[in-house]
């Protein structure tokens, strides 16, 4: 991996790394009654074995810090970590041979281009804030990527994994069935003469 660092004890800097259900450019739920977040799936390979470690110890740290604060000195009993194993899902064969976690942020995140210049967000007609160039950010693109984990009281109190920046490191074939323009028109033009 070329990018791979523990910023804080629990803040991971980890990259390129392909992107699942990816919804960081416009706020999305997944049911209805859900807030609607930006969001995305993070694929991480298990061969990158020193990703993985780090982020195990990062989850630790928030385990650790969630036990004397919100958990008060006791792991939830029905406590799943945020670090799920691909293999068991029979659903997606894109998540076999890797781990992933899912990230979840209220804010836009700050995205950047391959050279590192931001990318411009817009207000939709509901007051959300929309990436200008939509299309950039599909599942399947490889990404440079900072999230963070933090424990909650409410519902199973879990260890959560928010999204904090994201950094587009190369296009590839999109997940889930979908081709891309380029692949679709390539060069093709069209004259007038042809209408």
């Amino acid at each position: 991996m070329k990018l791979l660092k523990r910023v804080q004890d629990t803040k991971i800097v980890i990259g390129p790394v392909r992107l699942t259900y990816c919804h960081v450019q416009a706020p999305y739920s997944f049911n209805e009654d859900d807030a609607r977040k930006y969001q995305t799936g993070i694929l991480i390979p298990k061969s990158e074995t020193e990703a993985v470690k780090l982020i195990k110890e990062a989850i630790a740290e928030a385990e650790n810090q969630a036990l004397s604060g919100v958990w008060g000195g006791k792991k939830p009993k029905d406590y799943k970590s945020p670090l799920r194993d691909g293999d068991e899902r029979d659903d997606d064969e894109t998540f076999h041979d890797h781990y992933y976690l899912t990230a979840k942020s209220n804010q836009h995140p700050n995205i950047q281009d391959k050279h590192g210049n931001d990318l411009k967000w817009v207000k939709n007609e509901d007051g959300e804030y929309v990436l200008d160039e939509e299309d950039l950010l599909y599942s399947g693109i490889w990404v440079m990527i900072s999230f963070r984990f933090f424990a909650v009281s409410k519902g199973k109190k879990p260890v959560c994994v928010g999204l904090d920046n994201v950094r587009i490191a190369k296009d590839d074939t999109p997940l889930g069935g979908r081709s891309s323009a380029n692949s679709d028109f390539g060069e093709a033009e069209v004259d007038d003469d042809d209408l």
